[in-house]
């Protein structure tokens, strides 16, 4: 399967899911057994300094985004507490689903962005 693209923009202090569906034809892929990693480079280039890693292994108690499968969908669910204290920033991620069989496939790419919010939410003092 060729990468498909999409880009993240996360709001500092936002809440940000984003999920793709994949179907073999009109029926959703089967994850069972899969798992996932995503890598965020602040250069399209696997030998670029490395921003963030988020993978599908449980990291219980973490803010620390995971990626979840959901019938034919894989999410990621960037939490507030997660983006609030990120500097606005930019780079380039990757998203690797790999079989229990040991198979690799790039499902998504793009520019990974966190951008600084210009309006008080009114809730801080």
């Amino acid at each position: 399967m060729r990468a498909g693209e999409d880009n993240i923009v996360i709001e500092q202090g936002s809440t940000l899911r984003v999920g793709w569906s994949f179907n073999i034809g009109i029926i959703p892929q089967d994850f069972t057994g899969y798992t996932a990693r995503m890598q965020v480079r602040t250069k399209p280039r696997r030998d670029a300094t490395l921003m963030y890693t988020f993978t599908s292994e449980e990291n219980s108690g973490s803010i620390i985004p995971l990626i979840v499968f959901t019938g034919g969908e894989v999410s990621i669910t960037f939490g507030a507490a997660w983006s609030e204290d990120k500097e606005p920033d930019k780079g380039y991620f990757d998203l690797r689903l790999a079989t229990a069989g040991g198979e690799v496939e790039f499902a998504i790419r793009g520019e990974f962005s966190i951008v600084s919010t210009v309006t008080d939410d009114g809730l801080t003092p």
